[in-house]
């Protein structure tokens, strides 16, 4: 009798992270926006802090060929995941990535090709795992220390809204890959409201009956943009920027860094129960 390998088995789960909740294109095109709106720069270097496979920075690297692009990240596996994925079958691409196993609060530039950048980058609501201001503001501060004084940026992605801060699970979400369907699912399994911390997890089901659960998990405090902006503040960036969107079903399928809106003051933008904002440090060129 053969027995057939479930099919939760036949994907690497960091291809199925990928598919389920990253969008890379976005987050370029939100660096690019940002870059030129603040600072009319286009960059040149970028620091992806919590890179995992260094999606983000292949992105990058495709889309500017004369960048180069380091990855920060503790996790080993992930990171070498990534560099036979993206980047080895493009010697392009692999000779201006360097990926890095260190502790985004206490970085060494040796093995970096650059020791300042023109963006750093914290996707996936990365850094809510500091949940004392001091290693927050220690973060910031080491972010700051290694940006180019010529101008550059800090941009970190953040959510929030009534719907982080329950008990819920949101309805599955297809995905794909490499011909392999299965269902994304986000379920936030407890929220502490005097601490704002939350335990969440995501969830992979497939059409056989096999599932993943979890298959990450995360231990976070959130961040409001005022306490972002405040530390960031505090960290000695020149001046602090929000790109913020509201979410609505209409955007599930297609939001683009074109639907956020800047603004220092959140005048005008529209409330919902869920948004995504880049909360963005900025450092002004040295006279």
């Amino acid at each position: 009798m053969t027995i057939s390998t479930p099919l939760c088995a036949r994907v690497s789960l960091f291809d199925m992270y990928e598919a389920a909740v990253q969008s890379p294109s976005v987050d370029v095109d939100a660096i690019v926006r940002i870059c030129d709106e603040e600072l009319a720069m286009t960059p040149q270097s970028l620091k992806e802090d919590f890179s995992g496979t260094g999606y983000i920075s292949a992105t990058f690297l495709e889309q500017f060929p004369n960048a180069i692009a380091v990855g920060l990240d503790l996790d080993e596996v992930s990171m070498k995941h990534g560099r036979r994925k993206h980047f080895q079958a493009n010697s392009q691409l692999d000779s201006r990535m360097t990926f890095v196993k260190q502790d985004v609060l206490n970085p060494s530039t040796k093995a970096m090709p650059v020791d300042r950048f023109s963006v750093i980058f914290g996707g996936n609501y990365s850094f809510f795992v500091f949940k004392k201001r001091t290693m927050l503001l220690d973060y910031f501060k080491t972010a700051r220390s290694m940006l180019d004084e010529t101008g550059s940026v800090f941009i970190l992605e953040v959510m929030g809204g009534p719907n982080c801060q329950i008990i819920a699970e949101d309805e599955p979400r297809g995905c794909e890959v490499d011909g392999v369907d299965f269902d994304f699912i986000w379920r936030q399994s407890n929220y502490n409201p005097v601490t704002n911390e939350l335990m969440a997890h995501i969830d992979f089901e497939f059409p056989d009956g096999s599932s993943i659960s979890p298959a990450f998990s995360y231990d976070w405090r959130f961040w409001s943009v005022p306490e972002i902006r405040e530390a960031m503040e505090e960290a000695g960036f020149s001046r602090t920027v929000v790109y913020w969107a509201s979410l609505y079903e209409e955007f599930e399928d297609g939001l683009t860094a074109d639907h956020y809106s800047r603004t220092t003051d959140g005048r005008g933008i529209d409330q919902a129960e869920a948004w995504l904002a880049y909360v963005v440090g900025v450092v002004e060129p040295t006279p």
